[in-house]
Parts: C-alpha cells; sequence; structure tokens
C-alpha cells in the first residue's frame, strides 16, 4: 500500500471479505471421512458422528486449497480492472479479505464492476463488511488515505499494552512471552524501525521449558524490550505516514576498518550529489581499540565485528548530519551508501539473529525514528566508497580540517548502547 500511495491524487479504497471462504471448496466424498468429528447432544437428539463436505477451517490442508482459489480470485480482478488500458486502481488480498484503491475519477465505475463480478461467479459477500471511502480498517490497521497515514486501532494497542504489563506485574510463561512477540510483530509491520526490538521475545520463548517464571528471572535484555515497547505505545504519535519522504538530494557514506586490537569508523556527506573533491565534504573519523567496544570485540566472527562497526559508523553520520540541520527532526529520505553487504541487509529487514548487530541496530531504528527520516543503506562496492574507506583508517590527506566533526563514540549518547550492562 505505502509503494502505491505516493503521488498527490487522490485513492478512494473498496474493502470486500468473502464470507465462510473455506465453504466454498467443497470436498471429494471419498475423502469427507478425514473430515469427521464426533457430537455429544443427547439431550436434542443429535448426538453421533458428522463429517464436513466442504473445507473445514482450521484443519491443516484448508489454507493451501484457499490459497489457490484465492490467488486465482485476484487474478481475474485485476484482470477484470485494468480491461480497456491502464488500470486505475491497485488490488491486495490476505487469506479472505481484499481491499482495492481506486483514483477517485475512477470509483463509482470500478467498484460496481468488481462486486457485481463478484456477486454473477457466486462469491458470497459478507455485506457488513464491506466499505467503501477514504478512512478504511483492514488487518487491524487504520488507513486514512486523505492525511495518507496508518495507524492502529485504540484497543488493540490497549490489548498489547495488557499483555506487556502481564509480564512486568504477573507469572510469565514461555506462552505468554511468544504471544506478546506476536503482537509486537503485528505492529511493526507498519512501523518497520521496531522490528530490531521483537527479537528477543522469540529467542527467550524457550526459557523455563514451559515453567512459570517471574519477572526478575528474564534476561536483561527482554526486560529492557518490553520496558522500551511499554514506553513506545505511551509516547508514540499512533500513526505512520504512508507518503514517501522527499529524498535527501545530497550524497553521504561510511565505513568501517578493524584489524586485531584496532578499530576506526569514518564517513562524509555533501549537499551535492557528486562531489567532485574531498575538500567539499563533511566528515569524521575516529579510530578505537577493542578495550573501548568490548561489547562488539566479545565475539571472534570478524565479519560480525565488521558489519557492527559499518552500522555504528551509519549511526554516528546520522547523527552528526542531524545536528548540522536546522531542525531536529529531517522528515527526509536518507540513502547511505556503505561497503557491507552485512550491513546493508540487515538494515533492509531490520533484523539481525545476533547480538551485538542486532542491539546496535536498535540504536540505528531510534536515531532514524528520533530523526523522523527513512533510511537506505545502499550497497556499493568499496573501489566507490574510497573517502569513507580512508577516514575509517585516519587517513585525512585532501579532506578539509574546519569541515570535520568530533564525537567520543566510547561516551556519546546512546540510547541502545549504554549503560554496558545491557550487554552482559
Amino acid at each position: 500500500v505505502r509503494s502505491v500511495v505516493i503521488s498527490g491524487s487522490e485513492f478512494v479504497a473498496l474493502q470486500l471479505d468473502v464470507e465462510d471462504a473455506h465453504h466454498l471448496l467443497y470436498t471429494k466424498p471419498k475423502d469427507q471421512g478425514l473430515q469427521s468429528f464426533a457430537w455429544h447432544g443427547a439431550e436434542h437428539g443429535t448426538a453421533g458422528y458428522y463429517h464436513w463436505k466442504a473445507n473445514a477451517q482450521g484443519m491443516r490442508h484448508t489454507p493451501y486449497y484457499w490459497e489457490r482459489l484465492g490467488a486465482a480470485m485476484l487474478r481475474c480482478l485485476i484482470l477484470l480492472i485494468t480491461c480497456g488500458g491502464r488500470p486505475a486502481c491497485w488490488a491486495f488480498r490476505y487469506v479472505d479479505d481484499f481491499l482495492v484503491l481506486f483514483r477517485k475519477d475512477a470509483t463509482f465505475v470500478l467498484s460496481a464492476r468488481i462486486v457485481l463480478f463478484f456477486l454473477i461467479v457466486g462469491v458470497p459477500l459478507s455485506w457488513k463488511k464491506m466499505y467503501i471511502g477514504f478512512r478504511p480498517v483492514w488487518l487491524g490497521y487504520q488507513l486514512d488515505l486523505t492525511s495518507r497515514r496508518i495507524s492502529w486501532q485504540p484497543h488493540k494497542v490497549a490489548d498489547v499494552k495488557a499483555r506487556l504489563l502481564e509480564l512486568v506485574q504477573g507469572k510469565i510463561n514461555s506462552k505468554q512471552i511468544e504471544r506478546c512477540g506476536g503482537k509486537c510483530c503485528w505492529l511493526a509491520a507498519a512501523a518497520e524501525h521496531l522490528k530490531p526490538f521483537c527479537r528477543p521475545f522469540f529467542t527467550s520463548r524457550s526459557l523455563g521449558n514451559g515453567r512459570v517464571m517471574s519477572w526478575a528471572s528474564l534476561p536483561t535484555g527482554v526486560k529492557h524490550d518490553v520496558l522500551f515497547w511499554l514506553e513506545a505505545l505511551n509516547s508514540f504519535a499512533g500513526y505512520v505516514p504512508l507518503e514517501a519522504r522527499s529524498p535527501f538530494p545530497g550524497s553521504m557514506a561510511s565505513d568501517a576498518f578493524a584489524c586485531g586490537e584496532l578499530a576506526g569508523i569514518g564517513g562524509w556527506w555533501s549537499d551535492s550529489p557528486q562531489p567532485q573533491d574531498a575538500s567539499e565534504v563533511w566528515w569524521f573519523s575516529e579510530q578505537m581499540n577493542a578495550r573501548d567496544l568490548d561489547w562488539i570485540f566479545h565475539t571472534d566472527e570478524l565479519q560480525t565485528i565488521i558489519a557492527s562497526l559499518e552500522l555504528l559508523g551509519s549511526i554516528v553520520l546520522l547523527k552528526l548530519f542531524g545536528s548540522r540541520a536546522q531542525s531536529c527532526e529531517l522528515d527526509l529520505w536518507v540513502r547511505l551508501c556503505t561497503d557491507s553487504q552485512v550491513a546493508s541487509h540487515v538494515q533492509s529487514r531490520w533484523y539481525s539473529p545476533t547480538d551485538p548487530l542486532n542491539s546496535v541496530l536498535k540504536e540505528l531504528a531510534l536515531t532514524v525514528l528520533r530523526l523522523d527520516a527513512a533510511l537506505q543503506l545502499y550497497h556499493v562496492s568499496g573501489a566507490q566508497n574510497i573517502w569513507a574507506d580512508l577516514l575509517s583508517r585516519g587517513d585525512l590527506r585532501g579532506f578539509d580540517a574546519q569541515k570535520r566533526l568530533r564525537v567520543d563514540v566510547c561516551d556519546s549518547q546512546w540510547w541502545i548502547l549504554t549503560p554496558r550492562e545491557f550487554h552482559k
């Protein structure tokens, strides 16, 4: 949806729900016995054994067959709305829920065409769930096509808060942790920067092997993330913009270096999309050792260390870039070049299964959120990232000293990377 709502034109939504979707698929008579059940209703004279003649919801095979039918319905729908030339609308499907976005001038004709098509082929629609307008509620998300925002329904947010408070105040088991993780993942589907804060729920759901636990017995990382979610849900504006932000017209890049006990990060940015000389850019270069960043160097995997340092360099660059802006909120889409495929990959997914990568990714997510920006770490070859590589190694030749920005990486104001007890 976000990729569609990018132009200045107005959109209208048509929301359709197929009633008893799984019952549209009939089971062959020879296989109906596999869907049998016993019913104990002796007082009404209905006790006995029964079987479903159609697909029964909840059976393992049911989604497979419905997905085939649902996909065929969506393909027919797309053919229907595109006949006659360039499409004026877009169609989406999740299980048995359909959402179609029209341009305003095509709403009447295409919405009537779609509804009549479903009626003609015999698809039972849930009329009470049908909606045409600017504020559809789809999959629990409130879409506002007028202000171009997406928000969560208040009662669903209240349910997530209640489940999180259960972890803090009461007895805990692995099922509760898993349910909280599922709810938080649903929230993060609309705000992807929140995804790194979902990982500890699933890495810790096997704690206790089903036994009842207390809040104090949970790992420090899980407790930090539960408290983060509670704070975020209390202070969050409640909506996420659907419309794409304006791209930053300039260019920026960062890099990292590690060898033995030594490490360094560096980066630069320019208001020009293609600066011709190193003296034109704003830049930073910081050298450290393993003792300064022991929470990164506690692992023996060099690739993880390098990727964590690459992300750390991106964070520092964004913070310095934000400090030079006239406003604390950038409202920009920032494309930052890096020659680390790992860093680019984990940022695109906003997820890493291991620390310290996940901790640095959380810091990056909060940095982007506080700056009100959108970020893409764009992978380039090392040959295209020479300036940032030189800065990460402390080679400052050709750079303007007056455009250098300093930061104490070990004593900076982090949100996640301190205190150190977080990483123990």
